[in-house]
């Protein structure tokens, strides 16, 4: 026998291996730093999905709120059909816009426009106006407009978006109130 091979087996003599304990316990710290990053990166995409959703609701609110404010602040006090100065809310509106002033008479168009939620799922927000019917905004749960017996030249609108979460069933709700002066 070589002395190469002597000292070969003398280094693998020695040389000794993990026993099965220390295996086990190597297996169980690397399952618990395994579970506790995989429970991070799921409370991560779960706030990262509800955050992406609550951003859609905010958008399609001020998307909204918007568009009703460039229609109904050429509305007029008189030129609101269906939503009368009585304190009450309305799950719609229909108006008339002006299409001219001449020496400061008002001429209104004749095509009336009106707000409302429809679409098959009646979640979407509509703007009806001579028969064409625009969609506005999606995940719209509620749309309502009041006008103060007192304040009949204040139209106040409340709207409110909805959407669920991902996969799972939490339901997430927005909200967003604002009033419109509207033209005397």
């Amino acid at each position: 026998m070589k002395k190469s091979d002597i000292h070969k087996r003398r280094f693998l003599k020695n040389r000794k291996g993990m026993s099965l304990s220390e295996l086990l316990v190597s297996v169980f710290i690397f399952s618990i730093l395994s579970s506790a990053l995989l429970a991070v990166i799921v409370v991560g995409q779960r706030s990262w999905t509800t955050n992406e959703v609550r951003i859609g609701l905010r958008q399609e609110l001020r998307k909204s709120m918007e568009m009703m404010i460039n229609d109904l602040r050429q509305a007029g006090n008189a030129s609101i059909a269906d939503v009368p100065a009585d304190d009450t809310w309305y799950s719609t509106i229909t108006f008339q816009v002006p299409s001219t002033v001449t020496g400061g008479i008002i001429t209104w168009d004749a095509n009336s426009i009106q707000y409302t939620l429809g679409g098959t799922d009646g979640k979407q927000l509509h703007k009806i106006r001579g028969g064409t019917t625009q969609i506005l905004s999606q995940n719209m749960q509620s749309m309502q407009f009041r006008r103060l017996s007192t304040q009949a030249d204040i139209l106040e609108v409340a709207l409110r978006a909805q959407d669920t979460v991902g996969l799972t069933d939490e339901v997430l709700n927005m909200d967003l109130d604002f009033q419109i002066e509207l033209r005397n």
